[in-house]
């Protein structure tokens, strides 16, 4: 484990000697010095894992209140310590307001407070960069699990996921949205609701076939499943609310929001799941979008807008017309599937004798998408290589 980095910031060099001295004499972390706001922001630009700033109150040219204001912009974790001699309410309610500092010392300030205090500091900053990881970790192994599970019971819909996250993610950043990830995400999991359905119902009702009344209750299902399997995932409640409403028209529909109501992520969804469907059965960008058209109320006209002058135009970064991202060349391998490893995606699909889908292209290949490809085909041995593409 790295040493903790603490910041101290104060013009006058006495007063940073005996502050150091002061934290030194315990030898539990590692101290860094500055004498004007202005220096100290340089070494944090420099210096991100330092998880402590302590700055005096009156310095010459930006006051330590307007530098741990800054200091929010370089090091959102780190603890922030105002040390000041003027000990005023209205200087600790500007402090906390604006400089969201962790602690507020008053000067002179005994050598044990002010040690506990940096202490505690850094036993903050590791509880904040802790949970981030723990979350951090939850949620990617959680979508991965979950985009496995897509894999290998519905191939077909997990296809879809792929193309339609890029589409997703490049609309997003048309439409000039913040959270341009929690549209892709959403995109992403978009499909994941349909693990509870029979592959061939999927199958049936992309192409465009006629289901029955139990197998369109089963289709419409998917979004409300979606948001059951991950709702409850730490940071996912957006986008959860986003898949749950991604059928949902524009225009409303009793029970359910309507208009700008609408989460923004489930109005791109709307109109590309939509326009991917009509693709599948079309084969052709113009016929998709005339019969989206037929029901133009159902989508928001700006979206829709602008993701029919994408696809019009090609400026769907590095999509084809269906959707589907082009492969870079270059870094294209062929490889057996026993030889397959993690992090390989998939370029071509992967089918058995009968033609019917195992693996979608653009799949990223994990350890146990591997081995189900191996026990897939245990009795049918693939003797063909499938094409990979490698990073680098």
């Amino acid at each position: 484990m790295s040493v903790p980095k603490v910041l101290l910031v104060d013009d006058e060099q006495r007063v940073l000697a005996s502050l150091t001295r002061e934290i030194m004499e315990q030898e539990f972390c590692e101290v860094l010095k500055a004498q004007s706001g202005a220096d100290a922001l340089e070494m944090l630009e420099k210096n991100k894992e330092i998880c402590v700033v302590c700055s005096d109150f009156r310095m010459p040219g930006m006051d330590g209140v307007s530098f741990l204001t800054q200091v929010q912009k370089y090091n959102p974790d780190a603890s922030r310590i105002l040390l000041t001699g003027a000990g005023t309410l209205n200087t600790a309610i500007d402090a906390i307001n604006r400089g969201k500092i962790f602690r507020f010392l008053i000067k002179p300030c005994p050598s044990e407070i002010f040690v506990e205090a940096i202490k505690a500091g850094i036993r903050q900053h590791q509880l904040i960069t802790a949970e981030r990881e723990l979350l951090s970790k939850t949620l990617n192994g959680s979508i991965r699990i979950m985009m496995d599970i897509l894999s290998a019971l519905n191939p077909e819909m997990f296809s879809q996921s792929i193309r339609v996250r890029i589409m997703a993610r490049n609309l997003a950043a048309a439409l000039h949205l913040e959270q341009t990830w929690e549209v892709e995400l959403a995109a992403m999991l978009s499909q994941i609701g349909a693990v509870t359905i029979p592959a061939e119902v999927c199958a049936h009702w992309r192409n465009g076939e006629e289901l029955g009344e139990q197998e369109q209750d089963m289709i419409a299902s998917i979004p409300r499943m979606g948001y059951q399997l991950i709702r409850y995932i730490p940071r996912m409640e957006n986008i959860a609310s986003a898949i749950e409403h991604q059928g949902c028209p524009f225009r409303g529909q009793p029970g359910f929001p309507a208009g700008e109501s609408l989460p923004i992520a489930s109005r791109v969804l709307k109109v590309i799941l939509d326009y991917d469907r009509y693709f599948g059965s079309q084969k052709n960008p113009e016929r998709a979008f005339e019969e989206i058209y037929k029901h133009l109320d159902d989508y928001d006209p700006f979206v829709l807008h602008v993701f029919h002058q994408q696809i019009l135009d090609g400026s769907a970064e590095s999509e084809r017309a269906d959707g589907t991202a082009q492969t870079r060349v270059a870094n294209l391998q062929k490889v057996r599937i026993e030889d397959l490893m993690p992090g390989m995606v998939l370029a071509n699909d992967i089918n058995d004798r009968s033609g019917r889908l195992v693996i979608a292209k653009g799949t990223t290949i994990t350890e146990v998408l591997k081995y189900r490809l191996i026990y897939f085909f245990w009795n049918q041995p693939m003797f063909a290589p499938v094409l990979v593409e490698c990073a680098g």
